[in-house]
């Protein structure tokens, strides 16, 4: 599992992504598909940057007991 850093960064990517797309003409179709797209990438990435949060806690927490 990577860092959660690296995921904090991927979600931050695929933001200015989505925001960038009002800038490009697309059909409306291609746009609700990139839309979708985006969106997914940033709770995917969410979800894994929580786990790998967690995971690092569950892994720092014996040595504090």
């Amino acid at each position: 599992m990577r860092s959660p850093a690296f995921y904090t960064r991927q979600i931050t990517v695929a933001k200015k992504q989505l925001n960038s797309l009002g800038n490009i003409q697309l059909s409306i179709k291609q746009s609700k598909i990139l839309r979708a797209y985006y969106r997914d990438r940033i709770i995917q990435a969410t979800e894994n940057r929580n786990a790998a949060r967690a995971a690092n806690i569950t892994v720092i927490d014996p040595i504090y007991l």
